[in-house]
């Protein structure tokens, strides 16, 4: 009994020793974006970008002025493979840093409302940051019931921020060193991650293009999960009441737009996305669709290879418009 006692409360007070998730340049990038938020202080920025990678090199200050923000205004908390839960869970743990939120603009995929890759119900990375409402909507009855161990053991879930005396043993902290070393390793990382997975797909992807293969990750079999869809929701409840949250489709290439209209799956998985957002309504959420690139003089010499990437050279330019369809909203919403 003594030494079941120690246990517990030993997984209680540090579950990252039990429950772990594994070193991937995602929640690398994720640790980072936590770190930094914890060390500013001084101003509570008033816009959040959560995009995929596909934002993570957006100048928030570029952003921030097209928009008529301040540059202290705006912050980008983009990482590869951001969904849903991801942001959830980050709202959840530091609702202190979002009290004077305006808006979050999610940059949006329909891999972000399915069981992937990249996130599985019941995983490791889910049991430590998901809340007890997350884990009972859970599809797999077995994993909905492990889930009641939630208020039970505290340790299955990191869905709030430990105690100041216990942040010191975690990996939130970070020296500046580790935090340009986990930036700039991305691309690299990132060249190897789709190389992986080329081996693991089916044999048509990996004959074709990059463009297929990146759309065979962003537009994945339709295989919604409830979890995610419950934390898109549960945001609403999480952020202050004026602070709209803005679904975001960015542009992506001609070749990539015609890929996706072409092929049923990817056809379907688009569909079910666009089917599932019908469910969140104004005056909360709002969605801003670059639907014709071109209007906003956005063509293919602006994307990277994999045609939904920009590239580098280009991302101030698509900070710049995001920025002014946001002022565009502001001033619907009379701010």
């Amino acid at each position: 009994m003594i030494v079941f006692g120690a246990m517990s409360i030993g997984v209680h007070l540090f579950p990252d020793v039990v429950f772990t998730e594994g070193d991937s340049i995602h929640l690398r990038i994720a640790a980072v974006n936590e770190w930094k938020m914890r060390q500013r202080t001084e101003t509570l920025p008033k816009v959040a970008l959560f995009g995929t990678s596909r934002m993570m090199h957006i100048p928030a200050n570029g952003f921030a002025h097209a928009a008529g923000l301040n540059p202290e205004d705006v912050i980008n908390f983009s990482r590869p493979s951001a969904d849903f839960f991801f942001i959830n869970g980050l709202v959840r743990k530091n609702p202190a840093f979002f009290e004077n939120m305006d808006a979050v603009l999610i940059d949006i995929l329909p891999y972000q409302v399915m069981v992937n890759a990249n996130f599985s119900e019941g995983g490791p990375y889910f049991h430590r940051l998901g809340s007890f409402r997350q884990k009972m909507s859970m599809k797999n009855y077995f994993d909905r019931a492990t889930g009641l161990l939630d208020p039970v053991i505290p340790a299955w879930s990191r869905s709030q921020a430990p105690p100041e005396w216990l942040q010191g043993f975690g990996r939130i902290s970070a020296s500046d060193d580790e935090i340009l070393d986990a930036l700039k390793e991305y691309d690299v990382t990132e060249v190897k991650n789709r190389a992986r997975l080329a081996d693991r797909i089916s044999g048509a992807a990996k004959r074709d293009s990059l463009v297929n293969l990146m759309t065979y990750l962003y537009f994945p079999e339709t295989n919604t999960s409830p979890v995610q869809i419950e934390a898109l929701r549960e945001l609403r409840d999480l952020l202050p009441e004026r602070c709209k949250i803005v679904l975001v489709w960015m542009p992506t290439s001609p070749e990539a737009e015609e890929l996706v209209n072409r092929r049923p799956r990817f056809t379907d998985s688009k569909k079910a996305m666009e089917t599932i957002l019908e469910g969140f309504d104004e005056p909360d959420y709002t969605q801003i669709k670059f639907v014709t690139p071109e209007e906003f003089g956005i063509d293919e010499s602006h994307f990277a290879p994999d045609g939904f990437h920009f590239k580098p050279i280009h991302n101030p330019l698509i900070g710049k418009l995001l920025g002014e369809l946001y002022n565009e909203l502001q001033e619907k919403w009379g701010r």
